[in-house]
Order: structure tokens, then sequence, then C-alpha cells
């Protein structure tokens, strides 16, 4: 049987705004109180049934937490999983620019040049390097943001695997066509986020949606069927395929009403995971971003598509962005 691959991405961040303190401490290790729900949970649940995630670190975040972020790499490293590369620019502080003689950048990923794109990776790649010891081969843009300049540093830097391209992104110009994975003109491979219709509605492959819109409401054991649907529908569609599943740091916490912060709530989102990967249908693998570009490299992926990589201009095509 032919195995279908999945990716576990997990975007580990505290960005301020998603809680009012400790946000390290909640957010990226999710410790409240005598329960742990943050990446250790999930690298414990993912080691368990024997497969490992991918974490993406926002290094922008480092100089708001000196140190936390040394913590967390060596963490994900020693325990075996998957170290690439996150970030959300517009947390970087003045300091940083101004070691370059440059000003505060006000515009994010989405209009970045290309003398502040190599600034960017030449940080975030050291960072990698510095606190996890591991050289990172993939880079999602906070809010998935990137542009034409990003892809084409990224190539000039080893960084040869993109996981941004999202047709529900309004920062996007040109991301109207729900792909595949597929290749630009200066290939670096694109593994956009798995989407399709579901509901009536073009629904993305996040664990956060899948229980919020209701389908891991059930108690029975087979309560996850609704989801192993989903993703056979999506390689239905997309016979050459590589889903692309999104997470969180604080996905096993829910937002207070009343604050709008995270906050632990119950096991239930901890218990949903476990259980998804527990029950997971043998047609399904999951694997890391590194182990996808191995196979990309030895050629057992088929790259049907090609895009132009000048497409994510938005200077010359506009954005759907209001």
């Amino acid at each position: 049987m032919k195995k279908r691959p999945v990716v576990i991405t997990i975007d580990v961040e505290a960005v301020p705004r998603f809680e009012l303190c400790n946000h390290v401490e909640y957010l990226i290790w999710g410790r409240f109180g005598k329960e742990i729900v943050g990446i250790t949970r999930m690298m414990d649940i993912a080691d368990e049934h024997g497969c490992k995630l991918t974490f993406f670190i926002d290094y922008c975040e480092k100089f708001l937490y000196p140190s936390a972020f040394e913590n967390v790499s060596c963490r994900i490293v020693e325990r075996g999983h998957d170290l690439q590369l996150h970030a959300h620019m517009d947390l970087l502080p003045r300091e940083f620019w101004k070691k370059h003689s440059l000003e505060k950048y006000q515009i994010g990923l989405s209009e970045l040049p290309q003398d502040r794109a190599e600034i960017l990776f030449d940080f975030l790649i050291d960072c990698a390097v510095e606190m996890g010891g591991v050289t990172p081969v993939a880079f999602r843009g906070g809010n998935f943001r990137f542009n034409h300049e990003i892809l084409k540093v990224m190539k000039g830097k080893g960084i040869d695997l993109s996981f941004n391209y999202n047709i529900n992104s309004l920062h996007q110009p040109n991301n109207a066509t729900n792909f595949p994975m597929f290749k630009w003109s200066n290939d670096v491979l694109e593994l956009p986020l798995a989407i399709t219709e579901s509901g009536g509605r073009m629904q993305p492959f996040e664990f956060n949606d899948f229980y919020n819109y209701g389908l891991l409401t059930s108690i029975r054991p087979d309560r996850h069927r609704a989801v192993y649907r989903f993703m056979e529908k999506y390689f239905r569609q997309f016979e050459n395929a590589v889903m692309v599943m999104l997470m969180h740091s604080w996905s096993f916490t829910d937002v207070n009403p009343q604050t709008g912060y995270r906050t632990f709530r119950d096991l239930k989102l901890v218990n949903d995971f476990e259980s998804f990967l527990a029950n997971l249908p043998e047609q399904f693998e999951i694997i890391t971003a590194s182990d996808l570009l191995n196979r990309y490299r030895e050629g057992s992926l088929n790259v049907g598509i090609t895009r132009d990589v000048e497409l994510m201009d938005r200077e010359k095509y506009g954005a759907r962005e209001l």
C-alpha cells in the first residue's frame, strides 16, 4: 500500500497578544499549575506513537524572552523532532535593525525587500544553528506572509522548503487556486497548507479548526472518522501530495471569552490529539519537513507543477488584503 505522507507542523510562538503574562510558560511550555500542555506534551504523545513532529520556531521573539528559546530549541532537538524557522517580523526590536544602520521596518513580510530578507534569514538561521545545533531547511512566515524576495533569499541560504502558500490568506497575491505540493521557478519546494471543501467551506487541515467545527465531538472511540475522511478526500483530490497539518505550541489551550487570552480548560484537546495519532489509519504516515526534503532529493516525490516566483510580488500584483 502506498503511504500518504502527512507533516504535522507546529508554530512555536509566545506572541504577547495571546497572553497577559508568563508568555513562554503558558504559550510554549503550556505550564498551567500541575498540567503541562505545551510542546513537551505534544512530543510525548508523538513519541508514544512512533512519529516525529515539525516545529517552526519564531526566533524573532528571542529579544522579548532572553534565553528562553535556547531551552526550547535544545529540548526539541534532543528529543529527535524537527526544528525549522518561523517569523513574526514585527516582534523584532528597533535595535535589531539599527545594528544594520536601518530603521525598524513597519511593513510586514509580504513587502520585504531583498536586503532586509537577507538580514532576516541570516539571523534566523544563525539562531537555529547556535541554539539548536541544526541547519534548518524550511520556513513559514507569521500569518503565512511571504513574497518573491523571501523565496529568492531562501534558495540562496539553503532553505529549500516553503510552508507558506495558503488559499485562505488575504495577504498573498495569485493564491486563488488550491494547489498540492508544487515547485517555484527557483526550485524552492512549496508545501501549501492542506485545504479542501468540507461542510460548504474551504476548510484548512488545522487541529484546532477540527475541534471548533464540531468534527471531534463524539465520545465514541471512532470519533476521528470525520477527520480521516477529510484526509482521504484531500488525497483523492491531489493524488501525489503531501498533506500539511497546522498546530501551534498553544493548541491544547482554549480562548478565555472574557479576556481573549489563551487558557487551560481541560484535557480534551490533549486527548483528541492522542486519539488522532493512536487511531491513524495505516495508509497515512507522519513525516517531518526534513524527511520530505530527503525524499524530494532522492526523486521519490512527484512534483508536477512549477510556478513563477514573481507571482508573489505584491507590488506588481496587489493582494486580497483589505
